[in-house]
């Protein structure tokens, strides 16, 4: 997933929340807005570590914010769930 995509699904999902960028920054240990800022709009990269402190300051998974599923509400428990069913479906279908 390109960092634009990633940075529009943090902004969204903070808007959602009805955070300011001050207090996403706050709540992921940046200093100002300044860095937030720079993160939706693509031009800085997050570690896997920082894409977890993400998702959880925005109450949502690192599945939603990579792009992998597309519901910013759902537990990590209900996309497994989600997957177990598809792979279910798959095999069903090639036995038949």
């Amino acid at each position: 997933m390109a960092n634009n995509d990633m940075g529009k699904r943090i902004a969204d999902r903070r808007k959602e929340l009805h955070l300011s960028q001050t207090q996403l920054a706050e709540l992921t240990g940046y200093s100002d807005k300044t860095a937030i800022s720079k993160i939706e709009n693509g031009q800085s990269n997050l570690t896997q570590t920082k894409i977890v402190i993400f998702a959880d300051a925005l109450h949502t998974t690192t599945m939603y914010l990579m792009g992998w599923v597309d519901d910013p509400n759902l537990t990590k428990d209900q996309v497994f769930a989600q997957q177990q069913a598809k792979r279910l479906r798959a095999y069903s279908n090639r036995l038949q």
